[in-house]
């Protein structure tokens, strides 16, 4: 009769090596090729260059974007500044008319009171 074989643990379903452990490099290790040293430093020296390269032109897509956002807050600023300007001019023409109709009511009412006090004044005259 053949068995299946066990099925593996959860440790060794989950990592994909098991741990090992780290030993100091040998001297061999410490003492790498000049060569391999000069290729590696070459290695990062590049990807360091193809890194400043990408910076650059995100820094060039972002100061056009912040360029773009200034102006469209500029123009915003603009339109909200004519808006309001407007809006109190209108306002100013709906005051103005109203103390017209204030003074002109203010005038009609002196004149009702002087009217009354003259009449009053006639009657005591003629009492």
């Amino acid at each position: 009769q053949h068995r299946a074989p066990p099925s593996p643990s959860i440790y060794t379903r989950t990592m994909p090596h098991p741990p090992t452990k780290q030993h100091p490099p040998t001297k061999q290790q410490k003492a790498a090729p000049p060569r391999a040293m000069e290729e590696r430093v070459k290695a990062v020296e590049e990807r360091l260059a193809e890194l400043g390269v990408v910076v650059g032109g995100c820094e060039s897509v972002l100061a056009k974007k912040e360029a773009d956002i200034e102006e469209r807050l500029r123009s915003a600023e603009r339109r909200l500044c004519a808006d309001l300007l407007h809006s109190v001019s209108e306002l100013r023409v709906q005051v103005r008319h109203a103390v017209k109709g204030l003074l002109v009511a203010i005038g009609e009412e002196e004149e009702r009171r002087s009217l009354i006090e003259g009449s009053a004044q006639l009657r005591i005259k003629e009492a």
